[in-house]
């Protein structure tokens, strides 16, 4: 389901009223998070058919909107969030095609994000940096890549 809204009027049709406070509520008591592409069952994956493979410049998804700090180190990325919202990052993170993402583990508040290479990881971490509004890489954050 795409919206609150769109939920809302789907339960309308089968004769539930509800308010779009009520069905806040109600969509984070049963664990439900949004995703790029709407909201989702915590567990239930989209059958491959119906995945978005976005690429890192399409428009403004988790990690535009989540994403409170980029760091490089090693091969990885680290991306930090909000309480919460690690899981929907690397979600979306795990469908971008270019640069190489090769996959994503996400806790609460923060998602290890695996590249190939140092070089990569720098590569990923500007494009995010970038997408989340946040400022270049320093020569702080380069000497922690190259420890």
């Amino acid at each position: 389901m795409e919206s609150q809204e769109r939920l809302r009027e789907r339960l309308a049709q089968f004769g539930v009223a509800s308010t779009q406070a009520t069905l806040s509520r109600d969509i984070r008591a049963i664990g439900v998070f949004k995703g790029p592409d709407g909201y989702h069952l915590p567990g239930v994956t989209p059958e491959p058919e119906n995945r978005v493979h976005a690429t890192f410049g399409a428009g403004d998804g988790a990690v535009g909107a989540y994403a409170i700090d980029v760091v490089p180190a090693g091969t990885l990325v680290i991306v930090h969030t909000a309480p919460g919202h690690a899981q929907v990052v690397a979600l979306e993170l795990d469908r971008y095609r270019e640069p190489p993402v090769i996959g994503t583990v996400g806790g609460d508040d923060t998602v290890f994000v695996a590249t190939p290479s140092v070089e990569k990881a720098l590569e990923v971490a500007e494009i995010l940096r970038k997408k989340a509004g946040l400022e270049p890489l320093t020569e702080e954050h380069l000497g922690a890549t190259a420890k």
